[in-house]
């Protein structure tokens, strides 16, 4: 009867009317809601008969447009629509899939009902299980019948092996068993559909690029170079992936490579933000791993538009996207801190040690990360004694023995422990690091900087002073090739430190570590309240996880 109605009132505009009655039945496969991007895609017409047919449906009000998204008056008008369909549907289920693919790539769970509904069974088990992966990825609760269904129907695909395997090592992931998991993933065979080896490649390289060692950085590129093709058929798998290659650029010091990365999926979000929602979140996240590539400075004012973007709406308390959130919250302290804004620091990274305390549907995003950069801002802002610091960073290794960031944590115990006058303790602990570095494979240029910087320090002060001047003659060619913004920072330091070899007396932490802050007090910018110390610490910031 309803349909009937419908017939007869579009009947009555002729030509027009047969348009916007071919527009309101595509749309009825979208849903309720659907934009003008949807249709046009799935219709494949010229703006102009799109234009007019959803005028002469606007004015029948059979829809109305709702801050640009348009909308059925009545359910019940598109159930109805939806039942008149019959064998068209599947075409149109099949159309609207593959218009999501390039509108709304990130939206797998859309994708897997209307490929499903298309016919395609094996298609929509492999982006049913993207998505559960994604949540899983995101820390975002998964209901049990959930999972169930999406391993039921990989099961029925013959691919449940490998979506066990994936599932397994992004649990270890998330509670930092790097090792564990790349066994685990190194051990499938490589004959599945790419969205699973690309998902499975994809968090190897992420586990790889934990290690901090440079043959692994270059394995994780080499992962991660293999899937460019995936930009024509899952263009947010590939952005993912291409958000992680430019982290394994930037470990393996080739950093105008990131940089063209960096562009190239900026340019793509941003060309498919007005259809794609969760492309605004995408360009969040590159803005939140900004200090990859960026300075200080620059990455601050990109990583406060990732923390308002993820942090809570004008009407709920509750973060857009709380893992997101906290990882933005702890990037943006890491960043203020690096630019000298210390007291900016604790702000943020107090916000973000509160967010380890509420319940998260399975484990919580690394907490060491959030307490270490507190530690640092407060200890920098001398609002917290290097006695007070010990404390804690002796309680923070207990808890998280085998975290991806413990070396830097333990350099900034050694910090500390100097600080406190500890010196002998202070050495000790420094030429273990050193140490265990070497033992460990790990020879990212930036841990070996900082920590033999604080081991050349401590050497003099404890009476080495011709061995610290010999490793310190080192360290001028081993400056670390961070951001091109902050790099001139550590040059001037390993430059006009060098004196205090010289000035400095024996014993005397005080004055090595505020050298230069008595003899050159403005040396380039605010970021040499950070950089322009004796003694180097670390902040720690979310890079590869996207």
């Amino acid at each position: 009867m309803l349909d009937r109605l419908v017939t007869d009132r579009l009947g009555n505009l002729g030509g027009e009317g047969v348009a916007a009655r071919t527009l309101l039945r595509a749309a009825a496969v979208i849903g309720g809601s659907f934009s003008k991007a949807e249709i046009q895609c799935v219709l494949k017409w010229d703006a102009r008969s799109l234009r007019e047919a959803l005028k002469s449906a606007e004015e029948l009000r059979l829809i109305e447009n709702q801050n640009q998204q348009l909308r059925f008056v009545h359910e019940d008008l598109r159930e109805c629509l939806f039942r008149s369909l019959g064998d068209d549907a599947t075409e149109l289920h099949r159309a609207l899939a593959a218009c999501l693919s390039s509108l709304r790539p990130s939206d797998y769970f859309s994708r897997a009902e209307h490929v499903l509904f298309a016919g395609d069974e094996e298609t929509s088990a492999q982006l049913y299980f993207a998505g559960l992966l994604q949540r899983k990825r995101e820390h975002l609760y998964v209901p049990e019948e959930l999972h169930r269904r999406v391993i039921s129907m990989v099961e029925a695909i013959g691919n449940d092996s490998i979506a066990r395997t994936i599932l397994e090592a992004q649990n270890l992931f998330a509670i930092q068993q790097y090792g564990a998991a790349v066994a685990l993933l190194e051990n499938t065979e490589h004959n599945f559909p790419a969205i699973f080896c690309a998902e499975r490649d994809y968090l190897l390289a992420l586990c790889l690029l934990k290690s901090f060692n440079s043959n692994d950085s270059h394995r994780a590129k080499d992962l991660l170079e293999n899937w460019h093709f995936l930009k024509d058929s899952e263009k947010d798998l590939w952005c993912r992936i291409h958000l992680t290659l430019l982290v394994a650029y930037v470990h393996v010091g080739n950093l105008s490579h990131a940089m063209r990365i960096e562009r190239k999926i900026g340019s793509y979000y941003d060309s498919i933000a007005a259809s794609d929602p969760g492309a605004e979140a995408a360009l969040n996240v590159l803005r939140r791993k900004s200090n990859a590539l960026h300075g200080a400075e620059i990455s601050s004012d990109r990583c406060k538009k990732a923390v308002a973007y993820f942090g809570p709406l004008t009407d709920s308390p509750v973060p857009r996207n709380p893992a997101q959130y906290y990882m933005a919250l702890c990037n943006l302290a890491g960043n203020r801190i690096v630019a000298g804004g210390f007291t900016e620091g604790i702000q943020y990274a107090t916000l973000a040690v509160q967010m380890t305390t509420q319940e998260w549907p399975d484990n919580p995003p690394r907490s060491e990360v959030a307490i270490n950069n507190l530690l640092i801002s407060g200890v920098l802002a001398e609002t917290l004694t290097p006695l007070a610091a010990i404390g804690v960073y002796d309680r923070l290794l207990k808890d998280h023995a085998a975290v991806a960031d413990r070396h830097l944590i333990l350099n900034n115990l050694v910090v500390v422990t100097a600080l406190a006058g500890q010196l002998d303790e202070a050495m000790l602990l420094c030429t273990n690091l050193e140490r265990e570095l070497v033992e460990r494979g790990k020879d990212d240029s930036y841990y070996q900087y900082f920590v033999r910087s604080n081991l050349a320090g401590l050497l003099h002060l404890v009476g080495k002073t011709p061995k610290a001047k010999k490793l310190w003659r080192t360290l001028e060619t081993q400056v670390p090739e961070i951001a091109q913004e902050d790099r001139p920072y550590l040059l001037q330091r390993q430059k006009l430190q060098a004196d205090a070899f010289r000035e400095v007396s024996k014993g005397d932490f005080v004055g090595w570590q505020n050298y230069l802050p008595r003899k050159h007090p403005r040396v380039l910018g605010e970021g040499w309240r950070f950089f322009g110390r004796g003694f180097l610490m670390s902040d720690i910031q979310f890079w590869s996880e996207s």
